[in-house]
Parts: structure tokens; sequence; C-alpha cells
């Protein structure tokens, strides 16, 4: 996955859309915070996070080969935006495989209690946060 991979998670969201989410997550992407796509922004955040950002991107949790773009903090929670968006600082390079594991979890809580994150967990934290 490359850095520019971002674009299509930062655009703004339909309320109709082709995936089989729940109209509460499609219509909450659709009111969701976004911001656009600046590459200077993107490659200090890519940088911070310890990436070379002109090479594929490793997933933050497990330092494998990221695939899509995660939400830290997820849209929706108990019904309710939460007010994080299709934010830079929001989203991070992820491999499948933690972002099924990961899903609507707290990302410290996941950090915590999963097992293949790669790294010093209290650093990982404190750099998400």
């Amino acid at each position: 996955m490359k850095k520019e991979d971002i674009k299509q998670r930062l655009k703004t969201h339909s309320i109709y859309s082709e995936r089989s989410s729940s109209i509460s997550s499609v219509f909450a992407s659709s009111i969701a915070p976004s911001d656009t796509y600046d590459e200077a922004l993107m490659n200090e955040a890519l940088v911070y996070l310890g990436q070379n950002p002109h090479e594929d991107l490793k997933c933050v949790f497990c330092k494998n080969e990221a695939a899509i773009w995660n939400h830290l903090v997820s849209l929706v929670k108990d019904g309710e935006l939460r007010g994080y968006g299709h934010q830079i600082g929001n989203l991070v390079p992820c491999c499948k495989q933690c972002s099924e594991k990961k899903s609507g979890k707290e990302f410290k809580k996941f950090i915590n209690e999963y097992d293949k994150v790669d790294g010093n967990k209290n650093d990982l934290i404190a750099l998400l946060s």
C-alpha cells in the first residue's frame, strides 16, 4: 500500500454505498469530518509514525505490509457519531488481519490485548495518542 491510497478514505462519502455496511455507519461516514489530501502533511504524518512515505507502508500494529487505512477512533460508538472522521490523524496504515481483530475496539485496548503487536505497547500507545 502506498500513501496515496489514503485519498480514497479522505474523499467525501455518500449515503448511497455499494458496501454492505449498516445504515448508521454509511450515514456517519457521509457526515464525518474529512481532510483533503495534502502530500506534505501525509509525509510528515508517516515520518512521525516511523514510516518512509516513499516506500510501501507497514501496519502500525504488527509491522506487516499494510493493506488498508484503519480509523484509530471509530466513527460511531453506541449509535452516536464520535466527532472523529476520515482525517489524517485518525487514519493509520494497517494490515487486514489487525484491522479485523481491532474492529471497533478502542485502539489502546486493542494494543494492550493483541499479542501480535510488534514493539513496546506503551510506546505505541503514546505515539498514536
